[in-house]
């Protein structure tokens, strides 16, 4: 009996090539790596967008969000080997990586994003996005030293619309794997694609130090003030290593430059460092009554679950270290006698507390 699906790849297939790919990525770490590495990236530069009452909740970081979700979903094509797909959906973390400095050229992306975020708006065009963005004096400065920043941008930009557009049977899905009635693993084809994310990666994260560039100075944010860190306009030193791996040595070099040039992130950072630092005993308290509040909304089990599978980062900051501490199982007995396992329970302890109150208030 014909399958209902007979028209979409089936899951067994699928199935197939998604183990050939983590086989592939097993014998392979620094490549596996760099797939979560680069979501870690984008998760920094959110961190980095300043945050005030003007632009809270404003959609300012909606751009920066859906590259996230766009490289994800490019991501997991590539594991089950649907890479001309993959490698066209980068197109989409580029464009909108870039809009998320377009629109905040001027710090007022709270207000000049609404009519593109509400449909009004047609998208800008990647030509009319590098135009604005030369209004930057940073990135002035670093095409003196880099002239071909802008050339290399363009040149990636038509490489990945190619794929888009199948321009060219080397591009097309027939042209990545030979045998294209059903998806095959093909290094070849996951390794362009690698290539081709770090790239778009790169020049996203560029042109965000070079609109924010306290991104490259050492603010040691938890170390000095525990968990009450800024929301925005600043990141961990851990976070500020990963950038600087990223852009690699001589980039990153002309970023650092452009970045200790300029005072305000200068300021920033000295202030930041001159702070006294924030009592080991005190971290512990405050992550364990963060903690506890975590389980008390969404139950024990969901909280284990999420804190088990919190993967090791290369440059963990000292909050990542403690949170890190094999204290679960302690905390399982507290959720115990709270009765506070399950989400289940969780939910029927909110309820019940509500409806204590509504009690004592009628």
């Amino acid at each position: 009996m014909q399958s209902e699906w007979w028209y979409a790849y089936s899951d067994d297939e699928l199935a197939t090539v998604a183990r050939d790919t983590d086989s592939f990525l097993e014998s392979n770490p620094e490549i596996r790596g760099g797939f979560s590495n680069s979501v870690w990236l984008l998760h920094g530069l959110v961190q980095l967008v300043p945050v005030t009452e003007t632009n809270l909740f404003s959609g300012n970081l909606h751009p920066l969000f859906e590259a996230e979700a766009d490289l994800r979903a490019s991501t997991t094509q590539v594991r089950f080997g649907l890479y001309k797909q993959a490698l066209s959906g980068l197109r989409g973390v580029l464009e909108l990586g870039l809009l998320s400095v377009y629109w905040d050229i001027d710090d007022t992306a709270h207000i000049d994003i609404q009519d593109w975020l509400q449909g009004r708006e047609d998208t800008p065009g990647f030509s009319a996005v590098g135009r604005k963005l030369l209004k930057l004096p940073a990135v002035q400065a670093a095409l003196e030293r880099d002239p071909d920043l802008f050339e290399r941008g363009k040149s990636l930009y038509r490489e990945i619309s190619g794929f888009a557009h199948s321009r060219g049977y080397r591009k097309s899905t027939a042209g990545l794997v030979l045998q294209s009635n059903r998806p095959l693993f093909s290094a070849d084809a996951m390794l362009k694609w690698v290539t081709l994310r770090d790239r778009v990666l790169n020049l996203v994260l560029i042109f965000h130090l070079l609109k924010y560039p306290s991104g490259l100075q050492v603010t040691p944010l938890s170390q000095k003030l525990g968990m009450n860190t800024p929301v925005g306009g600043f990141v961990e030193p851990s976070v500020r290593d990963r950038f600087l791996a990223h852009l690699g040595p001589s980039m990153a070099a002309i970023l650092q430059e452009i970045s200790d040039a300029d005072e305000r992130a200068q300021s920033a950072a000295n202030y930041f460092q001159n702070l006294p630092d924030y009592p080991v005993e005190s971290w512990r308290e405050d992550i364990l009554k963060q903690d506890k509040e975590w389980i008390a909304m969404m139950g024990y089990d969901d909280w284990r679950r999420t804190h088990d599978v919190r993967p090791e980062m290369p440059h963990e900051s000292q909050r990542d270290k403690i949170r890190r501490a094999n204290y679960g199982d302690r905390l399982r007995v507290w959720a115990e006698s709270e009765e506070l396992l399950t989400r289940e329970d969780a939910a029927r302890k909110y309820k019940a507390s509500g409806d204590e109150g509504l009690n004592r208030n009628s």
